[in-house]
């Protein structure tokens, strides 16, 4: 990592690895067909079944963004510091194996091609 002098000089350095606790920032991308407000709730679940999740301060769960091939939710939940890597993954992927089991989709970005035939006119 490069860090400027400038910036060690002028600017605070936080370093989130000392700190009790750490938000664990994730988005889960639904499709436009799907439910948001079944979504929403499939990940409270899924974040309530897991312990290291914090109570206090209370997950968030939101819409973040109308992508172009999904629509995104911010997904923010609190743990110990200790616990961040293991419960990104394993929250990863019990959203999204939770979210297919339920029917709904987590759409990938992709292209449409539309081919034609030239046709010659004498």
């Amino acid at each position: 990592v490069v860090v400027p002098n400038s910036l060690v000089y002028s600017d605070v350095i936080t370093n989130y690895s000392t700190a009790a606790t750490r938000r664990v920032d994730l988005v889960i991308g639904i499709g436009y067909n799907d439910s948001i407000p079944e979504a929403k709730r499939l990940i409270a679940e899924v974040l309530e079944a897991d312990g290291r999740v914090l109570a206090d301060p209370a997950p968030t769960i939101t819409v973040l963004d109308l992508g172009a091939s999904s629509v995104d939710i911010a997904v923010r939940p609190w743990v110990k510091s200790a616990d961040y890597w293991a419960t990104r993954g394993d929250l990863l992927e019990r959203i999204k194996v939770t979210l297919e089991d339920h029917g709904l989709s987590i759409p990938y970005p992709q292209t449409d091609v539309h081919l034609f035939k030239e046709t010659k006119v004498a």
